[in-house]
């Protein structure tokens, strides 16, 4: 595995997918990563990747239409257990953008968000 740093764009987290079938697809598919690659950088289980790619595949056969020039995070950002994908992106955005911001980014409705950015905020030592 390279180990450069990989970035992924907000956009493939507003589909139909879970944030994290969203990105193990897009990682196997656009970085042409392995499972076990996948799992490492993720720094989760590789049988639970392959589960993960499997189940997004059925929801969105097809590859997630990207956005370059959107807003992209580092997928080493996901690496970190103590939060979930979503509090992860949730984070990363308040720093720059307000909760409505962040649900039209993400195509979510703000409460869901603002629930997002608290149960986060908990974690937070």
């Amino acid at each position: 595995m390279q180990t450069e740093q990989r970035f992924v764009p907000i956009t493939i987290f507003n589909g139909k997918l879970s944030p994290a079938e969203a990105l193990v697809k897009h990682l196997r598919e656009h970085h042409d990563l392995r499972f076990t690659d996948i799992a490492k950088l993720l720094n989760r289980d590789q049988r639970g990747i392959w589960c993960t790619y499997k189940a997004s595949q059925k929801k969105e056969p097809t590859h997630i239409p990207l956005d370059p020039h959107h807003i992209l995070f580092p997928v080493t950002l996901f690496s970190d257990r103590n939060f979930s994908i979503l509090e992860h992106i949730v984070i990363h955005l308040r720093e720059k953008y307000g909760i409505s911001e962040i649900s039209k980014l993400l195509n979510k409705h703000p409460s869901t968000i603002s629930t997002i950015q608290t149960r986060a905020r908990r974690k937070q030592p």
